[in-house]
C-alpha cells in the first residue's frame, strides 16, 4: 500500500496533485544518483533478508567482473567471490552489523571468474521493522584495488622514513603507524590499528597536548608541540596535521637536543654563578689588600670572606707546619673562639691534596672529614673544596671550604677558586706579598715591553707617538701589538696587530707575532711575505681552531714618497695630510684564516702621517648607555678632520683623542686600544717637534 490506497482505487484528487510533483521529482533525483553512482564506478546492493533476494546494480557486477545476468542473487553467490582468506572476516563484519542492528564496513578480496584478484570496500546499513527485527540489508561497494596500492606505496614510504609517523580517522581511531611509531607506542598493528588516540597516546591524556590534538582536528590546524614519553625517557617533536581523512602526526625525537638544550642552560646557570661569585670576590679585593691586618686577622678575614664569596656555610684555614695541619681560623667562628686543633697529615689522606697544584673536591657521605667541624654541613651530603695555598713555590696553609656535594664545582668555579686562593697567598704574609708585587710589577714592564716596544727610528723626518688603553676588563692581558723598524737601506716597517681573545695565551702569542715581525722585516724583501712568514709563525704556535690575528703591515721607502700595505683581516690605516682619509686597501683573511694576501702601493704627499689602530678604538661606545652606537670609523673622520691641521697630529693630539672617546663612551673603553702614529715632514725640525715615542 501507497499514500494509504489499495490497488485498483483511485486516489483522491488531491493525492493525485501531489503524486503528480513528486513523481517527476522523485524520478530526477533517482536519475540524478545513478549518474552519481556510475561516475565514482560505485556498486549497490539490496539483500531483501524475508526472501534472501539480493539484487545488486550493474556497477556492483562489473567490479566483482560478471555480467549483471550472471549473478544468482543470493547472500551465498556474493560471498563465493570473495577471497578464501577473507570469507570470514566479510561474514563476521555483516553478522555483527544484523546482531546489533547498525551498519558494518570491511574490505576484503574478491576472486573473479578469470582469477583475477581485487579489493572491494563495502559498507551497509541493516534496516528493521518497528519491532527490531532486521528486514533489509542496503549498501554500496567500491574497487579499492588501485587506492589500495596507493596506500601501500605511501605506507612503505612512511616506513623508511626515520620519523615515527601515525594516522588517525575522523573518530579519533588509529589506522596507521610506520615502524618507528610501533617502537614509541610499544606495540603491533593488531594491538594498536582501530584503538583510540588516547588509548594508544595515555600520556596526553588531561594535558595540554590533548587539546593540541583537538584543535588540530576540530579546527583544521596545524599545531607543534614537544612531549615527553616517560616509556622510552625520550623528548619528541610531535606536529600534527589535519587530512581529509582524519590527522597525520608525525613524532621526531629530540632527546638530544633538549638535552644538550638542558646542559646549555645548566652551564650558563653554573656561568651566572661563578661570575657572581667573581664579583663578590673582587668586591673584596681592598681587604685582602689591606696591610695592617695581623696573620690572625688575616685567617679570620680569609675565612669570613670565604663563606661570602662562595656562600657557604663554613670554612676553615689550616697551617701547614711540617707534617702536621693546625686549624688557624674558621667561619662562623665559634663563641669563645675556636680551640687548639692539629691533625697529622698522614691521619687525615691529604697528602694528595697538599702536593696539588689546584683545589680538591672530596665528598664525605659517612662525615668523617677531621676537617671540618661536625655540624657546618647542614642536612645535605658532606663535601669540601680543600685548597692549597701556594706562597712562592711553598704550600704554607689549606683552606677548607665546605661545599653542596649534589653540586660538583666547574672548571671555571674552579679557577675562581684558585683565584681566591691566591689572593689568600697574599694576603697571609704582607712581607712576601710586597716582594711578589715587586715580581708581578717587573714581569709586568717586561711583558709591557714585549708587547709594547719603544720603536727607535734614526730618520730625523720621522717621528713615532704610540699609545696603549686597556679595555674595561683589566683582568685580562690583551693581545694587541705594534712595532716599527727601520731596515739597513732606510726603509721603514710598521706593524699593529690583534690576537683574538684575551688572557695570557693571547698575550704571549701577540708578543711572539711582534717578535717574529722585527726579525722578518729586516730579512724578508717586501711586506706579503712578512705577513705570509707570521701566518706560518701562528700556525707553528698552534694556539687553536678558533685563534687568529689580524694585522695591518706596511712598508715606507727611503724617498718616503710612498707606502705599501698588506692587511690581513685588520682596519685600514688613516692617512692624515690637509685632511684625514680611509686609505682604501683590499683586505685579506686574519692570520689563521687564509693564505692569500696582496699588497697596495700608495702616493704619499711630502708631509704626511699615518694613524694606525686596533679595533678597540673604532668599537667605543658613542654614549655611556648601553644600546649607544659605536663611535666608528667615520667618528674618528670626523674628530681628526677638525683639528686645524690633521697632518700634524703628535702624542699630545692622540691623547686627546682618546680622551675624547672615553668621554663619549662613559671613561671606560670595552676593549684593548692600540694605537702608533708615523710623521714625516721634509723639515726635521718640525718632524721631530714634541717626540713621543712609546708613550703608553
Amino acid at each position: 500500500m501507497a499514500n494509504g490506497v489499495e490497488p485498483g482505487e483511485t486516489p483522491p484528487p488531491e493525492t493525485l496533485e501531489h503524486d503528480e510533483t513528486a513523481e517527476p521529482a522523485l524520478a530526477a533525483s533517482e536519475a540524478q544518483l545513478r549518474m552519481a553512482l556510475d561516475a565514482a564506478h560505485t556498486g549497490t546492493f539490496d539483500w531483501d533478508l524475508a526472501s534472501g533476494a539480493l539484487r545488486w546494480n550493474a556497477n556492483h557486477a562489473e567490479i566483482f567482473g560478471l555480467d549483471l545476468d550472471q549473478f544468482a542473487g543470493t547472500w551465498a553467490a556474493f560471498a563465493e567471490r570473495a577471497h578464501p582468506d577473507d570469507g570470514q572476516t566479510l561474514d563476521a563484519a555483516v553478522n555483527r552489523a544484523l546482531q546489533g542492528g547498525g551498519g558494518f564496513e570491511v574490505e576484503y578480496r574478491i576472486v573473479r571468474p578469470d582469477g583475477r584478484i581485487r579489493w572491494a570496500l563495502s559498507r551497509g546499513q541493516v534496516l528493521t521493522d518497528d519491532a527490531g527485527t532486521a528486514t533489509r540489508v542496503i549498501g554500496t561497494t567500491l574497487d579499492t584495488t588501485e587506492s589500495r596500492t596507493v596506500r601501500e606505496n605511501i605506507a612503505r614510504a612512511f616506513e623508511s622514513i626515520g620519523d615515527a609517523f601515525c594516522a588517525f580517522d575522523h573518530t579519533w581511531r588509529l589506522t596507521f603507524a610506520n615502524r618507528e611509531a610501533k617502537r614509541i607506542l610499544g606495540g603491533d598493528d593488531q594491538r594498536l590499528l582501530g584503538h583510540a588516540l588516547l588509548d594508544v597516546l595515555p600520556e596526553a591524556l588531561g594535558t595540554a597536548h590533548q587539546r593540541d590534538y583537538e584543535r588540530a582536528l576540530t579546527d583544521n590546524l596545524v599545531v607543534e608541540f614537544e612531549a615527553y614519553h616517560p616509556g622510552l625517557a625520550a623528548w619528541f617533536e610531535v606536529r600534527a596535521y589535519p587530512s581529509l581523512d582524519g590527522l597525520f602526526v608525525y613524532f621526531h625525537d629530540v632527546t638530544e637536543r633538549r638535552t644538550a638544550d638542558a646542559e646549555r642552560t645548566q652551564l650558563l646557570a653554573a656561568e651566572r654563578e661563578t661570575r657572581a661569585t667573581l664579583d663578590r670576590m673582587l668586591s673584596l679585593t681592598a681587604t685582602f689588600q689591606a696591610e695592617e691586618l695581623s696573620g690572625t686577622e688575616v685567617a679570620n678575614m680569609v675565612c669570613d670572606a670565604a663563606v661570602r664569596t662562595f656562600d657557604c656555610p663554613h670554612a676553615a684555614l689550616w697551617q701547614l707546619d711540617g707534617g702536621t695541619l693546625r686549624l688557624l681560623a674558621e667561619a662562623p667562628a665559634r663563641k669563645g673562639g675556636a680551640p687548639a686543633r692539629s691533625v697529622r697529615v698522614d691521619h687525615v689522606d691529604q697528602l694528595r691534596d697538599l702536593a696539588g697544584p689546584g683545589p680538591t673536591f672530596r665528598r664525605h657521605p659517612d662525615r668523617s672529614d677531621p676537617l671540618v667541624t661536625p655540624g657546618s654541613h647542614g642536612r645535605g651530603t658532606p663535601a669540601s673544596l680543600r685548597v692549597p695555598i701556594v706562597i712562592g713555590t711553598r704550600v704554607e696553609a689549606l683552606l677548607v671550604i665546605v661545599w653542596d656535594a649534589a653540586k660538583a664545582p666547574t672548571a671555571a668555579m674552579l679557577t675562581v677558586v684558585q683565584r681566591f686562593a691566591d689572593q689568600t697567598a697574599l694576603a697571609i704574609e704582607q712581607a712576601r706579598t710586597r716582594e711578589a708585587q715587586a715580581e708581578v710589577s717587573a714581569l709586568s714592564a717586561r711583558l709591557q715591553a714585549g708587547l709594547l716596544p719603544t720603536p727607535s727610528i734614526s730618520d730625523p723626518h720621522l717621528a713615532i707617538h704610540t699609545r696603549y688603553q686597556a679595555g674595561e676588563d683589566r683582568l685580562l692581558l690583551g693581545g694587541d701589538f705594534f712595532d716599527a723598524v727601520e731596515r739597513s737601506d732606510g726603509t721603514l716597517t710598521v706593524l699593529i696587530g690583534d690576537v683574538s681573545g684575551h688572557g695570557p695565551d693571547a698575550a704571549a702569542l701577540g708578543a711572539t707575532l711582534r717578535a717574529a715581525w722585527r726579525g722578518l722585516s729586516l730579512t724578508l724583501p717586501d711586506p706579503v711575505a712578512i705577513v705570509g712568514a707570521l701566518a706560518a709563525v701562528l700556525a707553528a704556535e698552534n694556539p687553536g681552531e678558533e685563534t687568529f690575528a689580524t694585522v695591518c703591515c706596511g712598508w715606507v721607502p727611503p724617498s718616503r714618497d710612498q707606502a705599501t700595505f698588506v692587511v690581513a683581516g685588520h682596519p685600514p690605516p688613516l692617512l692624515l695630510s690637509d685632511h684625514a682619509e680611509v686609505i682604501d686597501l683590499p683586505s685579506g683573511p686574519p692570520l689563521g684564516l687564509g693564505t692569500e694576501w696582496t699588497g697596495t702601493t700608495i702616493p704619499l704627499p711630502p708631509a704626511w702621517t699615518l694613524l694606525l689602530y686596533t679595533d678597540g678604538l673604532i668599537e667605543a661606545r658613542s654614549g655611556p648607555r648601553p644600546g649607544s652606537d659605536r663611535f666608528g670609523e667615520h667618528g674618528l673622520i670626523a674628530h681628526l678632520a677638525a683639528q686645524p691641521e690633521p697632518a700634524s697630529l703628535d702624542g699630545a693630539g692622540l691623547d686627546n683623542l682618546l680622551a675624547h672617546v672615553q668621554r663619549l663612551s662613559g671613561e671606560r673603553f670595552a676593549d684593548d686600544v692600540a694605537v702608533l702614529l708615523v710623521r714625516h715632514h721634509p723639515d726635521p725640525g718640525i718632524a721631530a717637534d714634541q717626540p713621543d715615542q712609546g708613550g703608553h
